[in-house]
């Protein structure tokens, strides 16, 4: 049998046409499937490679009938609103005039133009529309399902978000037969806050989709190779299988159990045998394998470098994982890109194409409406952790100037004189690496040219003075065409001497500057300090030195508070459930002091999932204590409740349930 044949999903989600190879998840279904039931929004979320779109895509499609199931998914693309109205489109039994009222809207937006105060009416109203016209030629319930919700947060504007919670939060209103489900990683739940403003029960029904456990592994194990006619040479196959993957966690993520097993059919066939059967010795081949996915991956990366070195002999011996860079988001997700917007510095665009249909090919690489992407997010997790802190650094660079120029419509603010700074010391690699479009680069040349107009226009303001007194003096003396001639050569002279002072002082001003901003970005706060004070002494009015050395020091005195505010929330977190709430508190404080966004935000990132299990363990317990107490009326039981009901108000105190179940403790023990 050939390799190429595997029957493993691999990197690619179960849809409804594999029910009969997806296995493990019947519980989880049944869960959903209730919540669908019972709520017209329902959250999934989990971490990466869990599973979470099979188990919608696959699991829930299958377990409704086929005349209460009418499914449109929905990716963000280049703007989530646009993409929601082109996929509602699609399903129109009659072609519709591709100039709506939206898509101009849209349009306007990506030109720049200025909105009207009516522009999230108009958005609501198209999509409404066409929801209504595809339940009237359907006549099934719609489910509208979000997958990669996180891109939202992490590529989109605010302006985007917020016509898409509006918009959102009118079909909820409105369109009883339409149900959304939104399906996203958890490590971004914490970005949910500004859509549950909008949507107060945004979180009332949610499924974290959590690892398997062995026995649900083993299950996958043993049905889906007997139903591919794969056999197992004995019975400890399956359990070698899971000890590898578990590494002693004793739960198993649903992609790299697909990608193992997959790899484990490329062995198998290369022996070259008619029956491919699974042995513990073809197991334990792979049994040093510390990571799967990403041993997959350094492999077939270094595969493609050396076939693409064969074709171009001149090429960049790290083309291969620039190339992959370029499809990953500085926070480690997925970007996906239109196959004319792929750049890579150093890399020609035959290159370029060589190498992606290379990735396409091992299956790195899809394509998928219209763009190019990674497989699956756990590979951009894995690019991501070979970038250095250099590659870091150029990326936060560019976010800057691609944030700043996003919302420069709406803001009208260039860049300002620290940022320019920072950008002229990484100029060079950044054009290099091509990290900024020509309208990137278009936005920051404005930048400077009005920096430079403004110190100008100081400069013009001093040699006007200057002119002036001398034209007076020359008056006084009563020898005005001879001292004319004479002012107007000791001012040429004192000019030029001024001006070769003043850029002088000007490049070491801005060499230091630059400097102390290429210090801050990478946390070195008390050598930033020295040369804003260097930079001051070449001009001791620079504002942007004086406001830079006053963030510096206080960056370098906000340590010492950052690392207790950490150390004191570590500490509420090791206490368990009941002080989670007390350890976010500390982490946001420490967050918010600026000092290091990355180890704060990572915090309350792992945070934010474990308090949405804690409150529905608190809620849980309150509710059992509640319950019997309603039995027996014993009133230590109520009092328990109440102990529960207020842990959970802790994380939720706006949650309806629990004020009413806590007013009720309360009457019953009173």
């Amino acid at each position: 049998m050939s390799p190429n044949n595997s029957p493993f999903k691999f990197l690619d989600a179960y849809t409804k046409a594999d029910k009969d190879i997806f296995f493990g998840r019947d519980d989880e279904v049944e869960l959903l499937y209730d919540l669908v039931w019972r709520s017209n929004l329902t959250l999934v979320y989990g971490q990466s490679g869990t599973g979470k779109t099979s188990l919608v895509k696959c699991g829930l499609a299958n377990r409704f009938a086929e005349s209460d199931w009418f499914d449109v998914h929905i990716r963000r693309n280049e703007d989530i609103n646009q993409s929601l109205l082109d996929n509602l489109e699609q399903f129109e039994p009659e072609e519709k005039d591709n100039n709506s009222k939206l898509r101009e809207m849209l349009m306007r937006k990506r030109q720049g133009i200025k909105r009207t105060k009516s522009t999230n009416e108009k958005a609501k109203n198209e999509v409404i529309h066409h929801l209504r016209s595809l339940y009237k030629n359907y006549l099934k319930p719609i489910f509208l399902i979000f997958d990669q919700f996180e891109e939202l947060f992490i590529l989109g504007s605010q302006e985007e978000q917020s016509i898409f919670y509006e918009t959102i939060a009118e079909i909820l209103d409105t369109e009883n037969y339409c149900r959304v489900i939104l399906i996203m990683r958890e490590e971004s739940i914490a970005q949910l806050y500004d859509f549950e403003r909008i949507v107060p029960f945004l979180f009332d029904k949610r499924l974290r989709v959590e690892p398997m456990g062995r026995s649900k592994t083993d299950e996958v194990i043993t049905r889906t190779t007997k139903q591919f006619g794969i056999e197992l040479g004995d019975q400890q196959v399956g359990s070698e299988i899971i000890n590898v993957l578990a590494g002693g966690q004793g739960r198993v993520e649903l992609t790299y159990l697909q990608v193992f097993l997959d790899q484990l059919y490329q062995a198998a066939a290369e022996e070259e045998r008619d029956q491919i059967t699974f042995t513990t010795p073809l197991v334990e081949r792979f049994g040093n394998i510390e990571d799967v996915l990403g041993d997959f991956l350094s492999r077939q990366t270094l595969a493609i470098q050396l076939h693409a070195a064969s074709r171009f002999p001149n090429i960049n011996a790290n083309a291969v994982n620039k190339l992959l860079n370029a499809f990953v988001t500085l926070e480690g997700t997925k970007r996906p890109l239109r196959k004319e917007e792929v750049r890579v510095g150093k890399l020609e665009k035959d290159q370029i194409n060589f190498i992606v249909d290379e990735l396409e090919q091992k299956r790195i690489l899809r394509f998928d409406n219209k763009r190019l992407e990674l497989a699956h997010d756990a590979l951009a997790s894995k690019v991501a952790e070979t970038r250095t802190a250099d590659e870091v650094a150029l990326l936060q660079i560019a976010n800057i100037v691609n944030n700043r120029q996003k919302e420069f419509a709406a803001t009208k603010t260039l860049l300002n004189a620290n940022e320019l700074g920072l950008i002229n010391v990484y100029r060079r690699r950044l054009e290099e690496e091509e990290l900024l479009t020509p309208v990137r680069w278009d936005f920051v040349n404005r930048s400077a040219a009005a920096n430079r107009r403004r110190r100008l226009t100081l400069a013009g303001i001093v040699l006007a003075v200057i002119a002036s007194l001398a034209t007076l003096a020359l008056i006084a003396n009563g020898q005005r065409l001879n001292a004319q001639e004479k002012a107007t050569e000791a001012q040429e002279n004192l000019e030029a001497m001024l001006e070769a002072q003043e850029n002088e002082r000007a490049a070491n001003y801005q060499e230091y500057l630059s400097r102390g901003n290429a210090q801050m970005a990478q946390s070195r706060y008390a050598e930033a300090i020295q040369s804003y004070e260097v930079a001051l002494t070449f001009d001791s009015t620079g504002t942007e030195a004086q406001d830079s050395l006053v963030a510096a020091t206080s960056k370098s005195d906000a340590g010492s508070i950052f690392n207790q505010l950490m150390s004191e929330g570590d500490e509420l977190y090791a206490r368990g459930m009941i002080t989670y709430i007390d350890a976010m508190r500390r982490y946001q404080e420490a967050l918010a002091l600026g000092f290091n966004n990355s180890l704060a935000q990572g915090r309350i990132n792992e945070l934010t999932g474990k308090l949405v299990t804690a409150f529905d363990t608190f809620k849980d317990s309150g509710d059992r204590f509640f319950n019997a107490a309603q039995t027996d009326q014993a009133t230590s039981s109520y009092r328990y409740a109440l102990e529960q009901y207020r842990n959970a108000a802790k994380i939720r105190p706006n949650n309806r349930h629990i004020q009413e179940r806590i007013r009720q403790c309360l009457a019953k023990i009173n």
